[in-house]
């Protein structure tokens, strides 16, 4: 093992001695060390700035939302959100004037009721009497209208249905959905389509309202359509109803015992008239079958008699008087009695029409063509596109647009 590291030594020793260089050496290092100087200048060329296209792209954003939140929706022509049609709605003016009309339609009836009262007999009394008990009654109607308690907690709530669907096929849903109307045992009174729109109004009892809302949200995504419900509670048109009955029924029972009475009064006055007929009738009787030879009293009985004849028939003229006044103010308080139990019948026809038009559902549905571009904004909105444009512009920046800056230094 020496020898071989002794002879190893040798050679080396041997090679580093045979090392020389050549004789243009240096021209050559020159030249290699020039062309490396010449790689090592870069230039370095200064990016553009990002900021500029950034706040561009963000200002337009903000504009492009402005537009569609603010602007638009505010030069869209407004629409009546009342539940009620147009010529019912009334300003609050317009219901205080009615409050002074009715209160002075009130005072009207006193008035009357006050003039009638100077004197029975007087035609013109028996006429307004009607008129005033009417205007007293609405009156009375209307303040306890304006006064329910809140003891008073039932509900007679009359429901309106709603519902707007956004679909590509108007036409085909349009027939659809009166079948389901139909199949609910519903009625439509009026329907218009076109490739673009679609209506249908329709009534549907209450008690189906759940199942029919229920079938038509299964046939359509929650986005495409927005349904709305209200309901109205009738209890005051009930109370009127109602307080309007009570004061016929006192109506109509104090015309019977007007009448029973007035048959009572006339009975008595009959009786005592045909008593004193009577006892009138007997004195003539006996005077004229009275047999004397006086002369004196054949005078007096002669006398008598044109006096008991004068009183007999006064009598009967009173009782024909008062056999014609009876029966034209029985006549009178029988058609009264008659006006009250048709007004009676009529308040039993509006209190069965009430709860018919509660236990029935109004109904309409509004159908709208949407495009795949509106049916791509429901799911995600303009603005989110935008923002999500934004951030993608961003992040491509970052992560693309500087390494290719660097990449080329």
């Amino acid at each position: 093992m020496s020898r071989q590291k002794l002879l190893a030594d040798k050679f080396k020793t041997w090679g580093k001695q045979q090392v020389t260089l050549p004789p243009n050496s240096e021209a050559k290092k020159a030249a290699v060390l020039g062309v490396f100087r010449s790689r090592t200048v870069v230039s370095v060329k200064k990016p553009r700035p990002f900021w500029p296209l950034l706040f561009s792209i963000t200002g337009t954003f903000i504009v492009i939302l402005f537009v569609t939140q603010f602007v638009l929706p505010a030069i869209q022509p407004a629409t009546n959100t009342s539940s009620y049609p147009a010529e019912y709605d009334l300003s609050n003016e317009e219901r205080v004037d009615l409050n002074n009309q009715l209160r002075s339609a009130s005072g009207l009836g006193e008035n009357l009721r006050q003039a009638s009262l100077g004197d029975n007999n007087n035609k013109l009394s028996k006429i307004l009497q009607p008129i005033t008990n009417s205007i007293e009654e609405i009156s009375h109607s209307f303040k306890q209208q304006n006064n329910s308690s809140i003891e008073d907690t039932r509900e007679f709530l009359k429901t309106d249905y709603g519902i707007n669907i956004k679909t590509r096929q108007v036409e085909r849903i349009h027939t659809r959905l009166q079948t389901i109307i139909k199949g609910h045992g519903g009625r439509i009174d009026y329907l218009s389509v076109n490739p673009k729109y679609g209506s249908i109004s329709f009534v549907i009892p209450k008690s189906s309202l759940s199942q029919f809302s229920t079938e038509i949200q299964d046939l359509f995504h929650p986005k495409f359509l927005t349904e709305r419900i209200s309901a109205q509670n009738l209890l005051p048109e009930k109370r009127v109803i109602e307080i309007d009955t009570e004061v016929q029924k006192q109506s109509l029972t104090d015309l019977e015992a007007k009448r029973q009475n007035q048959i009572e009064q006339h009975n008595s006055q009959v009786e005592y008239i045909q008593n004193e007929m009577k006892k009138y009738s007997n004195s003539i009787y006996a005077l004229k079958n009275e047999t004397t030879t006086s002369t004196e009293r054949q005078s007096e009985i002669k006398a008598q008699l044109a006096y008991f004849n004068n009183k007999y028939y006064s009598l009967k003229q009173l009782l024909e008087k008062e056999n014609t006044s009876f029966d034209n103010s029985l006549q009178e308080t029988e058609t009264q009695i008659q006006a009250k139990k048709h007004q009676l019948s009529e308040l039993n026809e509006q209190d069965t029409e009430l709860l018919n038009n509660v236990e029935t559902v109004e109904g309409t549905i509004s159908l709208q063509w949407i495009s795949i571009l509106d049916a791509i904004n429901l799911y995600v909105p303009i603005y989110w596109i935008l923002i999500l444009s934004c951030v993608g512009v961003i992040v491509f920046y970052l992560l693309w647009g500087r390494r290719r800056m660097f990449d080329q230094i």
